[in-house]
C-alpha cells in the first residue's frame, strides 16, 4: 500500500476517534450545563439571574469603624464571587445594638445573621430567638476554633454560633508612674491592682461591662457559680426579661420602687459610714476600718448609731491628709462618671484612656489587647491580668448567629465561612477590632511573629472565657453595682467576692 494512502487512513482513524470522544464527553454533561469554560459560565449566569434567583441576607453587627471597613471589604469580595447572594449589612452603635435586637425579635424583624458578643448568645438561644448551628460544623471543623469560645456557645445539647473574633483583655500600665506609685516594675498581683482601683489610678471605659467580668474573674475565678445557678428555662428567663422591660418603661411601678428601695437602703448605710471619714485613712492609714464593724452596720440596723460611733473612734484621721482625700472624693462625685466610684471611671473613650496613661494621670488601665496594640508606645507596657491564682488570661469574643426565622441556611453558611476565611488573611498585618477565633490563623505564624504576639498567643492557648450562662447580664449588673458603690473603697478582695455571692443568693441564683 502506498505510503500516502496509509497516512490518509491513519489521519481518518484519528479524526473518528477524536469525534467519538468529544461526543461521549458532551453526552455525559448535564443537560442544563453550557459547554463553555468557567469564565464564560460566570458571565452567562450573571446575565441570566432574575430577582427570584437572588437570595437576600441581612446582617446586623456592632464594631468599630475600622473593623467594619474590613468586613465591608470582605463582603464586597464575597458578592463579586456570588452574584446570586445579596448581603445588606448594618453597623449599629455599641450602646444601641441589643435594644434594637430586643425590638426586632419581638416584631419578627430580626436580621438573618447577627454578630453577637459570645456572652449574649445563650440569652437569645434560651428564648428561642436563634437556630442551632451544629450542621455548620464537622468533627474536624469544630476543632479549628479556640475551644473556650465554642464552649460558650453550647447549651441544651446544641451549638448556637460560629466564633469570628477573640478579644483578650490585658492590663496596660505606665511604667514610670507605676514604679513611682508602688516601687514595683509592673503590677504584682490583684491586690495591688484593686488598691490602684480604689484610689482612682486604675481606669477603664465605664460602658465596657466586660471589664467588670475581668475584675470579678481576677478576684475569684468561680464568681459566676455556674454549677449552682438556678433555673435557666426559657419561660423563666422570658419572664425575667419581660419584668425588666416593664420596669424600664414604668419606673413608678411597685417593682421598680422596691428595687430602688433596696439599693437606697444599702447605699445610705454606706453613705452614713463614709460621711466625715477620709478615703485616705480607709486605704492607707495605720489603722483601717474594722471590717467586722462594717459588717455589723450592714446587718444590724438597731445598733447602727452605736456601731458608727465605734467605727469613727477606730479610725485615726490625719487632718491634712483627710482634707485632701475628701476633696478628691468630692470632685469625683461631682464628675459623675459613674455614681459612687467616679474617680476610677473618668475615661470615656479609648483615646482618653491612652491620653491619661501616657500623661501619667493614671497608672494603669484594663482594656482589650487590640486597643492596646493600636496605641502601644515605649512609655506604656502590658501584662496579662494578675489574679488570686496567678495570671488569669481573660478572653471574650464575638460569634455569628442565625435568627430563628432565617430561611436560607446554605447561603448564610457560605457567607459566614468565607468571611471568616477572609478575615484570617488580614491577620496579623492589620488590627481589625479583634483577632481571628480560628486556630488556623496562628499555625502559619513565624517564630518571630509569635514572639511579637506573645500576649495574644498565650491568650489563644490559655485563655478562659466566662462560663455559658443565660443570666450573665443580670450577674454583671450586680458585679457592676458592687464595684461602683462606696463599699468598693472599704472591703478587701475576699469580702467583695463574698458580697457578690450574697447578692446572687438574694436573687435566688445560687442553690443552697
Amino acid at each position: 500500500m502506498p505510503i500516502k494512502r496509509m497516512v490518509v487512513m491513519a489521519a481518518s482513524v484519528l479524526l473518528l476517534c477524536a469525534t467519538a470522544v468529544l461526543l461521549r464527553g458532551i453526552s455525559r454533561m448535564p443537560a442544563d450545563q453550557p459547554f463553555f469554560d468557567d469564565s464564560m459560565i460566570a458571565v452567562v449566569t450573571d446575565r441570566e439571574l432574575s430577582a427570584e434567583d437572588i437570595v437576600e441576607l441581612h446582617v446586623d453587627v456592632s464594631m468599630s469603624d475600622e473593623a467594619f471597613q474590613v468586613l465591608e471589604a470582605l463582603n464586597k469580595s464575597f458578592m463579586e464571587r456570588h452574584a446570586d447572594i445579596q448581603v445588606i449589612m448594618k453597623n449599629h452603635p455599641s450602646d444601641t445594638l441589643y435594644e434594637h435586637l430586643k425590638r426586632a425579635f419581638r416584631l419578627g424583624d430580626a436580621a438573618d445573621i447577627m454578630l453577637l458578643d459570645n456572652e449574649k448568645v445563650l440569652q437569645y438561644a434560651v428564648l428561642a430567638r436563634l437556630q442551632p448551628m451544629d450542621d455548620y460544623y464537622t468533627s474536624e471543623s469544630e476543632a479549628e476554633y479556640i475551644p473556650t469560645l465554642t464552649e460558650q456557645l453550647r447549651w441544651n445539647g446544641y451549638t448556637w454560633g460560629i466564633p469570628y473574633q477573640v478579644q483578650p483583655y490585658i492590663v496596660a500600665y505606665n511604667k514610670s508612674v507605676w514604679f513611682e506609685l508602688t516601687g514595683e516594675d509592673r503590677p504584682a498581683g490583684i491586690e495591688q491592682l484593686m488598691q490602684a482601683y480604689q484610689t482612682g489610678q486604675l481606669i477603664f471605659h465605664p460602658q465596657d461591662v466586660k471589664v467588670y467580668a475581668v475584675l470579678a474573674s481576677a478576684m475569684d475565678a468561680d464568681w459566676q457559680f455556674a454549677e449552682q445557678t438556678g433555673s435557666n428555662s426559657g419561660e423563666d428567663l422570658e419572664a425575667s426579661y419581660d419584668e425588666r422591660s416593664r420596669i424600664d418603661m414604668t419606673e413608678t411601678e411597685s417593682g421598680a420602687e422596691d428595687a430602688e428601695a433596696k439599693h437606697l437602703d444599702f447605699d445610705e448605710t454606706i453613705d452614713s459610714v463614709l460621711q466625715g471619714i477620709p478615703l485616705s485613712s480607709m486605704n492607707h492609714g495605720e489603722e483601717t476600718v474594722s471590717l467586722a464593724v462594717l459588717k455589723g452596720i450592714l446587718l444590724d440596723e438597731d445598733g447602727m448609731e452605736r456601731k458608727i460611733d465605734e467605727m469613727a473612734e477606730d479610725v485615726k484621721v490625719v487632718e491634712s491628709e483627710g482634707e485632701h482625700a475628701a476633696g478628691e472624693f468630692q470632685e469625683a462625685e461631682e464628675a459623675q462618671a459613674v455614681p459612687g466610684a467616679g474617680v476610677s471611671f473618668a475615661a470615656k473613650s479609648a483615646d482618653e484612656i491612652w491620653e491619661k496613661l501616657t500623661s501619667g494621670e493614671a497608672a494603669a488601665a484594663v482594656l482589650p489587647l487590640h486597643v492596646y496594640s493600636s496605641y502601644a508606645n515605649e512609655e506604656v507596657s502590658a501584662i496579662l491580668l494578675p489574679s488570686s491564682r496567678g495570671d488569669y488570661v481573660f478572653i471574650s469574643g464575638q460569634s455569628f448567629v442565625l435568627a430563628a426565622d432565617a430561611v436560607d441556611r446554605e447561603a448564610a453558611y457560605r457567607w459566614i465561612r468565607e468571611i471568616i476565611e477572609g478575615f484570617e488573611l488580614w491577620f496579623p498585618e492589620r488590627n481589625a477590632g479583634g483577632y481571628p477565633a480560628s486556630l488556623d490563623a496562628y499555625r502559619e505564624l513565624t517564630r518571630q511573629q509569635r514572639a511579637q504576639l506573645e500576649l495574644l498567643m498565650r491568650a489563644v492557648e490559655e485563655g478562659k472565657a466566662l462560663a455559658p450562662d443565660p443570666r450573665i447580664d443580670d450577674k454583671l449588673s450586680i458585679v457592676q453595682e458592687v464595684l461602683t458603690s462606696k463599699q468598693a473603697y472599704l472591703l478587701s478582695i475576699d469580702e467583695l467576692a463574698a458580697l457578690i455571692e450574697q447578692r446572687f443568693a438574694d436573687f435566688g441564683w445560687i442553690r443552697n
